[in-house]
């Protein structure tokens, strides 16, 4: 059985499914061929006609859609064990299994999807990716492999795989798929960024400067060429270059966000406060309440005196974005600690003490700590938040690599 029609992903609050007729509502995925179900007995416990597993496979997907993924979960199951073969039941049901974090249950899932509809690409794309969440790397590279051979064109396929050589730091291989993929899909913007992300990591930053360069020539609507081309000569320290590219660029998309803001960051950096806090103010009318553009906006302040306007949008930052770890840097740098039962120092050590933070907050958040741990003659505490700051920052330049977009673009 061929279910072309199948959920891709989950997103929420909206739910959406990719097929063959483009993109459509989830809810209308099901169809009568889609299940192709009859009255005789195919599941061990209940038995369905077409109508009733219908209304049952819809009922789960507005399940999923209050976010009531359990209950969804066991009518997927119900579904699953009456329509074993159907890859949509299954497919559905591994999305709502991610979705609870439960990678392993997933991935079976997703593996019984893919025997019931062995040359549907969009299910072995999902098992591959779902493959290195749970690191099975060896068998995510075939699943991607798998869907190269059924979608040459496939984008998604040679970044996953492609990603998963980035993440070893594997990066003559990462840069082989790259190049395969632009060979198969000429011209395509995500992977000529990627590419020249794999180049610059590799010291190669005249090729990539290159790549990007042509590409903007033939691409100058693709705002994602520009940005990774402005970042490229800002990263090798080429600044002033880097604006006159922003300049071009936004001549091009004067409404881009992203482009602003790394043009704002591009002037502060050259020390024109005046002209970067213009357009920090410009990103936050277009998108107010940009934690990046907040941030940078109060550094100017703090740097031109304005130091209580500064450190009242750091704390603003910090209530609004937990996870963002340079506000707090910056509050400390503005302040100086005497009592180590300080509010501020107390609610650091909490945020430290939270799971999901990356490296890079991490390091943030220590560098703080030691600073206010080292202006109230604490030590021997400042010097383990220097060190855990020191090894968190390491984490973060691989982080910062592998994930090339927090300074790169996007991949």
């Amino acid at each position: 059985m061929s279910n072309h029609v199948i959920p891709l992903r989950i997103d929420r609050p909206g739910v959406r499914c990719i097929g063959i007729n483009g993109t459509i509502p989830l809810a209308n995925c099901l169809t009568v061929e889609l299940l192709r179900v009859n009255t005789i007995n195919m599941g061990r416990r209940r038995n369905y006609d077409s109508a009733q597993a219908k209304r049952e496979f819809s009922q789960a997907l507005r399940d999923v859609e209050v976010g009531s993924l359990s209950r969804a979960e066991k009518r997927l199951r119900r579904l699953a064990r009456a329509f074993p073969d159907n890859a949509a039941v299954q497919f559905t049901l591994a999305l709502v299994l991610q979705q609870q974090g439960r990678n392993s249950a997933a991935v079976e899932a997703f593996r019984s999807a893919a025997k019931a509809d062995p040359n549907n690409p969009d299910v072995w794309l999902a098992l591959g990716k779902a493959l290195v969440a749970i690191g099975e790397v060896a068998h995510a590279k075939d699943s991607l492999e798998r869907v190269i051979g059924l979608q040459a064109g496939s984008t998604a396929a040679y970044m996953a795989l492609g990603n998963i050589f980035v993440d070893s730091a594997s990066w003559a291989d990462a840069e082989r798929i790259f190049r395969v993929g632009l060979d198969a899909v000429p011209a395509d913007e995500t992977l000529t960024v990627a590419l020249a992300q794999v180049l610059a990591a590799q010291g190669c930053f005249k090729d990539a400067k290159a790549l990007l360069d042509e590409a903007v020539e033939l691409r100058p609507n693709a705002v994602s060429l520009w940005i990774a081309g402005g970042q490229l000569r800002h990263i090798t320290g080429r600044v002033e270059q880097a604006v006159s590219f922003q300049r071009r660029a936004l001549l091009q998309h004067p409404k881009s966000v992203a482009l602003l803001l790394q043009q704002a960051n591009s002037l502060s950096e050259l020390q024109w406060p005046t002209e970067a806090e213009s357009l920090y103010r410009q990103v936050l009318e277009l998108a107010p309440g940009h934690p990046d553009a907040l941030n940078n906006q109060a550094l100017l302040m703090a740097a031109d005196g304005r130091r209580e306007e500064a450190e009242a949008i750091f704390r603003r930052l910090i209530a609004s974005h937990p996870e963002f770890g340079d506000p707090y840097r910056n509050l400390t740098a503005l302040k100086h600690y005497v009592r180590t039962d300080d509010g501020d120092i107390q609610m650091m050590q909490a945020a430290v003490r939270r799971s999901g933070r990356n490296p890079s907050g991490l390091a943030a958040l220590h560098y703080a700590l030691a600073k206010a741990f080292d202006d109230c003659g604490k030590y021997d505490s400042a010097f383990h938040h220097y060190r855990k700051a020191n090894e968190c920052y390491q984490q973060s330049v691989q982080f910062d690599i592998t994930e090339v977009a927090r300074r790169f673009g996007q991949l």
